[in-house]
Order: structure tokens, then C-alpha cells, then sequence
């Protein structure tokens, strides 16, 4: 049993370095893997102005991170990459609703391998039952997954499909396989593309309806809300909504917001 022992040494560790975490004056912040670029100037000019205090970015696909809520991690703001995460946090009192807002938007984009020869049916979703392996994001946990599903479904070729899908943990693995070439093809947002822009190629984008939105909501067990608000304040304030377009996502007074 000293398995069990070390398990519940291992635990008790966990749990204390969290605490000593949430006093130290550290904000968590759980968010969706592909805002991890577009954050990151987001963080140092809050941890600038915020002498003494340290943003650390939780980044996983949003499904994960509900579960890590749900768990009771130590969690101060939640940014969804879609809205039925966000529902679902709500409705089980872990976010605080009147804090919710959406704060950016992507675009579903199908890729291949920069050097692939060209897709059968120009992009067309249905047209994918002639590639060998499709990379999706898993549907149960990924947004991306879901919007792609969503897209397929509607074009009445998900059945037709499964048999070629490859299901990856998050968006950012799908990007990486299409990149090592280890996929024919693959879903991932307009943002992605940037990462890894010499590696792949995009063949088609598609305008989903509802359209892709990201919200952001206060956790209700944070203990530190003052400064989860003023990070949502520069999130949102002109050089946070620049960060996030330079990535290629979509924000509030967009063109294309309100498409």
C-alpha cells in the first residue's frame, strides 16, 4: 500500500502548493489552448502595471478545463472557446453569470500539408470521404471538434466520415499532425494558422451559424476577483482586442462580428 501512501502524500503536496499559490497573489486563468499567443502580451503588461503579482495561464482545450473546474481547481477566470462550455459552467454555479461576456470570435478553416497536392472537391466537407485521415479535435472536450462535427453534420457527411477521423486532444495537436504531415487534412480555427504558416496550407474557410464566439466569466470560488476584473479590463481594452486581431481573431466591432 505505500503506492496509496505516496498517492495521498502526493495529493496533500498538490493541494498545499495551491494554496500557498492563490496567496502569493497569482491569478489562474483556464483558457482555451489557441488564445495562448494572443494572451501573452495580455499577461506581461498586467503583471507590468501589477508590481508583485503573477498571471498564470492555465491552456488546454476548454473541455479540460471545465472538468479541472468542476474538480474544484484553484481557477480565477474561465475563457471559453465556445458558448455550450460556458452554459454548462454556469449552470453548475461555477461561474459568476453577470460577469460573462463574449470577447472574441474565431473561423472554422479546413488545412492540409503545405506541399499536399490539391483536396478532391475543392474543400468541399463532403468531399473528404476520399482522404485516407482526417484530424479533428475530440468532440467530447473540443470545441474545434464540435464545430467541426456541427459542419459536417449539416452537410449530412459525419457518418460517412468516421471511419477516417483522427481525434486529437486539443486544436493545437490537430494543427501539429496536419504540419508533420501525419493527416491529410484537418480542422482548426483561422488563429492556428499563424502558428505554423511555412507547414500548412488553408484550402477553405467556413461561416458557421451560430457563429464561433469565446466567453470569458468570473469563477465563483475565486479569491481573487479584484484582479481577475482588471485583467478582464485589459483583455478588453484596445491593446487586448489588438493582440487578439493580430492572431486572427474576430473581436466586438469587427466587420466581421456581425456576419
Amino acid at each position: 500500500m505505500k503506492w496509496l501512501e505516496r498517492s495521498r502524500c502526493g495529493l496533500v503536496v498538490l493541494l498545499l502548493l495551491a494554496g500557498a499559490q492563490a496567496q502569493a497573489g497569482t491569478l489562474v486563468v483556464a483558457a482555451a489552448i489557441s488564445l495562448r499567443e494572443a494572451l501573452q502580451g495580455v499577461v506581461a503588461d498586467y503583471e507590468s502595471t501589477h508590481p508583485g503579482e503573477r498571471i498564470e495561464l492555465d491552456l488546454a482545450a476548454t473541455g479540460t478545463l471545465l472538468q479541472q473546474l468542476r474538480a474544484g481547481a484553484p481557477i480565477d477566470l474561465f475563457l471559453s472557446a465556445d458558448e455550450t462550455s460556458m452554459d454548462q459552467a454556469a449552470a453548475a454555479g461555477l461561474i459568476l453569470r453577470q460577469t460573462r461576456r463574449d470577447f472574441a470570435g474565431n473561423t472554422l478553416v479546413l488545412i492540409v500539408p503545405r506541399r499536399a497536392p490539391p483536396l478532391p472537391g475543392a474543400g468541399r466537407p463532403c468531399a473528404l470521404v476520399g482522404v485516407s485521415r482526417l484530424a479533428i479535435g475530440d468532440e467530447r472536450s473540443v470545441p474545434a471538434g464540435r464545430y467541426a462535427q456541427r459542419l459536417l453534420e449539416q452537410r449530412g457527411c459525419w457518418s460517412a466520415l468516421q471511419t477516417r477521423l483522427i481525434r486529437a486532444e486539443n486544436v493545437r495537436q490537430v494543427l501539429d499532425e496536419v504540419a508533420r504531415g501525419e493527416v491529410d487534412a484537418g480542422f482548426v480555427y483561422a488563429s492556428d494558422t499563424r502558428i505554423d504558416a511555412d507547414r500548412i496550407r488553408v484550402v477553405r474557410a467556413y461561416a458557421l451559424q451560430p457563429p464561433i464566439r469565446y466567453p470569458l466569466a468570473l469563477v465563483s470560488a475565486s479569491t481573487h476577483a479584484a484582479a481577475a476584473r482588471a485583467f478582464i479590463g485589459l483583455l478588453l481594452a484596445r491593446a487586448g482586442q489588438a493582440s487578439l486581431q493580430r492572431q486572427g481573431f474576430i473581436v466586438p466591432g469587427d466587420a466581421a462580428w456581425s456576419r
